[in-house]
């Protein structure tokens, strides 16, 4: 398990699931902690069984129905037996915890426990998660796992890539004829990359240059290794030109920032 210092928010207009270890909300810029923000300085209490919580060598029951450790911990719902099975803390109340001396993060999503495996573990209650980096987007079964590494279809169209790394996804609208080269295509619509990517709404003839591409639906997007991001105004063609601005047609006049 690699040393998760880093939060994941996800420059992405439309993220249909956002999970990368946490993918949040979409627009943001990546954040990054600093050593000293990313040291423990709290501890992490839930609703715990008395008995089950004074069986477990990281919590202690503090009463009150408070189960508490002084470790990092993830919790999620679970169910006893799985949850124990896979190596994880059970507390009572519906808890599954997974305690680590180091910071631990957790992805899970509402699936189908027959196609929760490999990196993904089943606790219960149609709980499906992984302690890896993990970003998720709906997706058709067949073109989640067409010949993609690292790609997995966990049932109830969720598609997901797991990894020792930090990732990040940016899905938008498209059309599947459209979405390819560093655009991959899910169904539904859904056209995703996993390079930092900028989308505005444009028409198709005004898209196509300077490293942008059209993928259907009024969007034209550009992508990059690194971070990038666009703002945009009304401007009219004649005036929007030059250094980082383009004009992407219907009075749309965008400044392209890295």
């Amino acid at each position: 398990m690699p040393s998760l210092s880093a939060k994941i928010l996800v420059l992405a207009p439309l993220a249909l699931c956002v999970t990368a270890k946490r993918l949040v909300d979409d627009g943001a810029k990546a954040i990054t902690l600093t050593a000293a923000e990313d040291e423990r300085d709290s501890m992490t209490c839930k609703e715990g069984d008395p008995y089950l919580c004074g069986q477990l060598r990281d919590w202690k029951y503090l009463g009150n129905g408070q189960c508490c450790t002084s470790k990092w911990a993830e919790c999620t719902s679970g169910d006893n037996y799985l949850c124990q099975k896979a190596g994880w803390d059970y507390l009572g109340k519906g808890q599954c915890c997974r305690t680590s001396d180091q910071k631990v993060w957790l992805t899970c999503e509402k699936v189908d426990q027959y196609l929760c495996n490999g990196d993904w573990t089943y606790l219960g209650k149609s709980n499906c998660c992984t302690t890896k980096w993990a970003v998720c987007t709906t997706g058709d079964q067949y073109l989640c796992g067409n010949g993609r590494q690292g790609w997995k279809y966990l049932g109830k169209s969720q598609c997901c890539h797991t990894s020792d790394w930090q990732e990040w996804l940016t899905c938008k609208e498209g059309d599947q004829y459209l979405c390819n080269g560093d655009f991959m295509y899910f169904g539904q619509s859904n056209c995703c990359t996993m390079k930092w990517a900028a989308c505005v709404e444009g028409d198709q003839y005004a898209c196509g240059n300077a490293g942008w591409k059209y993928i259907g639906k009024k969007q034209c997007c550009k992508t990059s290794d690194h971070q990038i991001w666009a703002s945009c105004v009304k401007g009219d063609s004649y005036h929007c030109t030059g250094g980082d601005w383009k004009y992407f047609g219907n009075n749309q006049c965008c400044h392209v920032s890295s």
